[in-house]
């Protein structure tokens, strides 16, 4: 359960200086139950999503995280997912990643 998440995910009307016109500005909202609220700036587009945290809040008893990155991509009919955390006083790092698989249909 504590690994669970809600949000909204958005593609903003705000288009930043600089984003490929084949990508659209994205923003997420996420809450936790390990008692944390963030905020992603990012991008989608040709395959792929970019996040990185603009805001993170929390309770006086949630773990401390000051900044995190999140990556999916769809590559050769794989999600892969990737997870950046800096938290505890250490620098953004690994924390987490995953790859689906799509099964073939039988």
């Amino acid at each position: 359960m504590w690994s669970t998440e809600t949000g909204y995910w958005r593609v903003s009307t705000d288009r930043p200086e600089g984003l490929d016109d084949d990508r659209h500005p994205l923003e997420v909202l996420l809450a936790d139950p390990a008692g944390r609220v963030s905020v992603y700036l990012g991008a989608v587009g040709n395959g792929r999503v970019d996040l990185a945290s603009d805001l993170i809040a929390r309770t006086g008893t949630a773990a401390e995280i000051s900044a995190s990155k999140r990556l999916f991509g769809l590559v050769e009919g794989q999600l892969l997912w990737v997870w950046e955390l800096a938290a505890f006083g250490e620098p953004l790092q690994s924390y987490a990643s995953a790859k689906l698989s799509r099964r073939p249909a039988a």
